[in-house]
Order: C-alpha cells, then sequence, then structure tokens
C-alpha cells in the first residue's frame, strides 16, 4: 500500500555484503551500513565499493541515501 500522500515510503536496506551493495546502487536504495563491533574504518571499503557500483549503476554515489548502526554500550 501507499504511504499518505500517495507516495510509496523509501526502502532501507541494512548491511555491507558486496551483493547487497549491488542491489542498492542498482535501485538507490537508502543503505544503513552496519559494521557491528568493527571499528569504524571497516566502513571505509564499503563506501568506495558502493560509490564504485553508484558510477556503473548511473547513479551519483553523492545523492544516495547512507546510514551507520552502531552499537554504544
Amino acid at each position: 500500500s501507499k504511504a499518505k500522500g500517495g507516495r510509496m515510503p523509501d526502502v532501507w536496506v541494512a548491511g555491507m555484503h558486496p551483493s547487497l551493495l549491488e542491489r542498492v546502487a542498482k535501485r538507490g536504495y537508502g543503505l544503513m551500513l552496519t559494521p557491528a563491533w568493527k571499528p569504524i574504518e571497516s566502513i571505509a571499503p564499503a563506501r568506495e565499493t558502493l560509490d564504485e557500483l553508484c558510477a556503473t549503476h548511473g547513479r551519483d554515489p553523492a545523492t544516495m541515501p547512507l546510514g551507520l548502526m552502531r552499537f554504544i554500550m
């Protein structure tokens, strides 16, 4: 069903697997990077891969929604 106003809600997916990054770049989904307990630097390779895949699919990576999930204790 459509959201109020007749527009479909944005689709966000979470993860960092290469096949997920491919799907995000191809479909234009929002991405929630999920490095869990890994150092924050672990997201750099995923971001670089996403940028390359966006270019392959004709998308500007600067316009792609991007989030980061972190665990805080």
